[in-house]
């Protein structure tokens, strides 16, 4: 040690007491053990580290000198960087605020080593002063100018403390999940939980943002959801964000979409009831069964009692629960569910109304090519007509009709009662012209092009099959994306096995003399088909 650096010390360092020049001795000495590691082996070089690390205790018992003196010393930019390291270190496992405008000055300062300020604000997070204190530091280090190492360390302390800058932190973490190394993953992931501990309700939206700026397969989508879960949202989401949630059911990712399923119980939004009533018939995991009927029944919306009531009672013949070693947990949570809709329910009217028809999916036309002939052949001179394509829907004025001539029809819709069902038998994909997400199909959107739409599928897959159309085509929803398109039938493939049919029913609407007009069902008796138009 030369003359000159103790005389620096002597003005740095302000001796105050015996303890004071204690402080001096102690860097003098971590100095002269830092010098040994310049150009040394390796192995020496960790020994000299291990003899840096062993001075803390001895700062940490000086009190509020050692920590004024590792305070002024780390703000001293010509000495050996190695000791600055360790008095930032220091500092923070000793806690003291006094130790704070330091370290908050090299955390700041865009001049000095960036593992340097890393290291300040990683103990920034351990000074005792209020987290807002120490929030405000971290937040302005999010920016795009700041070195990653001391952005990133910023990100993990807001992690503990939770972010205001919403905003900035969301714009960190899409940054750093585009990034494939693993200290940007764990910098993702940390900028997520900052939001989830967010003060701020818009935090919640901000990250739905995220998780519709995610890919599919990036695993930072599962914290997301973790992180919406624990703020624990209450009432309805906005319906983008809650299509976000739906579209995450049918995702091959089991743990997401059991995330899923449980925030969109816990918000009880009656939206979600007709897509997890289509996930009890689609999903081959019996856990997913039981925490979409759960959330089924966290909403009670009646709407859902059908879908819950038809699983329940069918657990003996379903097959998924054949093969599932946890089927028998899972199905004590289904009936569980169902039975809370079986305490909600009240005793029927005298006269129960008919019942309102669900409408899973319909089209505007026929199934087949050409126009269908359609001949009265039936007893009478009445064909029965209703006022709405529906089975419970009044009755009108019949249409008077003579035997063996036309019944002449003005309009023609097909109306999925029930979607029928097919399995995936191996690797392969589905595709044909793409409807989108859409439960009615109406006659210009048929005759309008559409673009054609492919869908990698693996084994044990399910598709619901809503309605067949014509030469050997099918209208299928593929459930992973909710979306229809126009496909070859199950039948014509060498990839799905039919497991259900779809039921739908076939309207026909006619009118005639004296403005008597309705809708009919293509199977009423006293119908035959003769022929087809083209």
């Amino acid at each position: 040690m030369t003359r000159a650096f103790a005389v620096l010390l002597l003005l740095t360092v302000p001796v105050l007491t015996r303890a004071a020049e204690s402080t001096r001795t102690l860097l003098e000495r971590m100095e002269r053990t830092a010098s040994r590691m310049e150009g040394a082996h390796p192995l020496d070089r960790r020994f000299a580290f291990k003899e840096l690390e062993g001075f803390r205790g001895a700062f940490k018992d000086r009190g509020v000198l050692g920590v004024r003196a590792l305070a002024h010393y780390l703000e001293l930019k010509d000495r050996p960087l190695s000791v600055r390291l360790h008095a930032a270190g220091f500092l923070g496992s000793i806690g003291d605020a006094e130790g704070y405008p330091a370290l908050r000055r090299t955390a700041l300062d865009s001049d000095e080593d960036p593992g340097l300020r890393s290291t300040a604000v990683l103990a920034l997070g351990s000074i005792r002063v209020p987290p807002r204190t120490v929030r405000a530091v971290f937040e302005s280090l999010l920016q795009d100018s700041i070195p990653p190492l001391v952005e990133r360390e910023a990100l993990g302390q807001l992690a503990k403390i939770g972010t205001r800058s919403v905003g900035a932190t969301l714009s960190a973490a899409k940054r750093y999940a585009a990034s494939e190394d693993s200290l940007s993953r764990i910098a993702a992931k940390h900028a997520t939980t900052a939001l989830e501990k967010s003060p701020l309700p818009e935090a919640t939206l901000a990250l739905f943002d995220l998780l519709r700026h995610l890919r599919g397969d990036s695993p930072l989508r599962g914290s997301v959801l973790t992180a919406l879960s624990g703020r624990n949202p209450q009432g309805p989401f906005s319906r983008r964000d809650r299509e976000t949630l739906e579209e995450i059911l049918f995702e091959p990712h089991l743990t997401r979409a059991l995330q899923a399923a449980r925030l969109l119980g816990r918000t009880r939004d009656s939206r979600a009831v007709e897509a997890l009533s289509r996930l009890l018939r689609t999903s081959p995991s019996t856990q997913l069964l039981a925490e979409a009927c759960d959330a089924l029944a966290a909403i009670g919306d009646p709407r859902g009692r059908e879908a819950l009531a038809r699983l329940r009672d069918g657990l003996s013949n379903d097959s998924r629960f054949r093969m599932d070693p946890k089927a028998g947990e899972h199905a004590a949570r289904i009936e569980a569910a169902a039975a809370v809709f079986d305490a909600q329910a009240t005793p029927p009217p005298a006269t129960p109304p008919g019942p309102a028809a669900v409408v899973l999916f319909r089209y505007e036309g026929w199934p087949g090519e050409g126009r269908p002939v359609i001949v009265w052949a039936g007893p009478g001179d009445a064909l029965a007509l209703k006022r709405e394509p529906s089975r419970a829907a009044q009755d009108v004025e019949p249409l008077k009709v003579t035997p063996g001539t036309e019944v002449d029809f003005t309009h023609s819709l097909v109306i999925t009662r029930e979607s029928g069902l097919a399995r995936v038998s191996r690797k392969a994909a589905v595709s044909g012209s793409s409807y989108g997400k859409t439960e009615i199909i109406d006659a210009p959107a048929y005759r309008t092009p559409k673009p054609t739409e492919e869908f990698p599928l693996k084994e044990g897959d399910l598709l619901e099959i809503l309605a067949y159309r014509a030469e050997g085509s099918c209208f299928i929803r593929v459930p992973m994306s909710g979306r229809v398109i126009e496909s070859a039938c199950p039948e014509n493939t060498d990839f799905l096995k039919i497991l259900e049919q779809p039921k739908t029913d076939w309207w026909l609407r006619a009118s005639g003399p004296g403005g008597v007009f309705g809708w009919f069902l293509s199977d009423a008796p006293g119908l035959e088909f003769r022929s087809r138009r083209f």
